[in-house]
């Protein structure tokens, strides 16, 4: 069995936390690194995070990255400008939820949604629960939404149809690195489940996408 080495790293605020699990036929060791986060990319840090803990990128099997940095980014709202597509009727669902809190009436102040509704737009389309064609997907109209939201400067785009495991081949025809399908980012039936933490993790992937971008290039 040859050896894997799977790396852990929490990018914070203050620092850059790194832990790499090793294992092999005569190997179990952990490696850890905790060095001064990069505010100006974050990536830099995590490089020197495997530099210091005397590997590279291209050593490692399997990365995790921690969620402070994310967290950081919705809090701070330092985010990359999303598009959203979907199903007509079902944009508000960012701002609706599900309205199960306990005191739901008793919350003050305001929500904004991580993107905001100009850049969500509707396409004509519907499947039923039992999976049959009420409407058929308009690929001419997704065509023209993703060009529309392009124009207004997002960064990158997600699909998000109401039972969209229906139209996976017609979204995956669409091969560009700023177009996300939500499906792929959450494995989950349940579409209130993807519209709610799916638009998080594609306003966040600048970051992410950044230090995978780099360490590649190293």
């Amino acid at each position: 069995m040859a050896t894997r080495r799977v790396a852990g790293i929490d990018v914070g605020g203050t620092f850059t936390d790194l832990l790499i699990y090793e294992t092999g036929p005569e190997l179990e060791a952990v490696r850890l690194a905790k060095i001064p986060t990069t505010a100006s990319n974050q990536a830099d840090g995590v490089l020197a995070a495997l530099a210091a803990a005397g590997l590279g990128a291209g050593a490692l099997d399997l990365i995790i990255h921690g969620t402070t940095t994310t967290t950081n980014a919705v809090l701070e709202r330092k985010l990359a400008k999303v598009g959203l597509i979907t199903t007509r009727g079902f944009r508000d669902s960012l701002e609706l939820g599900r309205r199960t809190r306990p005191r739901a009436y008793g919350m003050t102040g305001s929500f904004e949604p991580l993107i905001p509704r100009q850049l969500r737009l509707e396409i004509d389309e519907r499947i039923s629960a039992a999976g049959e064609v009420l409407i058929a997907l308009d690929v001419a109209a997704v065509a023209a939404a993703v060009h529309a939201l392009l124009r207004q400067g997002c960064e990158s785009l997600l699909i998000h149809f109401l039972r969209e495991q229906s139209f996976k081949a017609q979204v995956n025809r669409w091969s560009d690195e700023r177009l996300a399908d939500a499906l792929d980012m959450l494995l989950e039936a349940e579409a209130l489940s993807r519209t709610t933490a799916v638009p998080a993790e594609a306003v966040c992937g600048r970051t992410l996408m950044n230090i995978a971008a780099l360490a590649k290039a190293r």
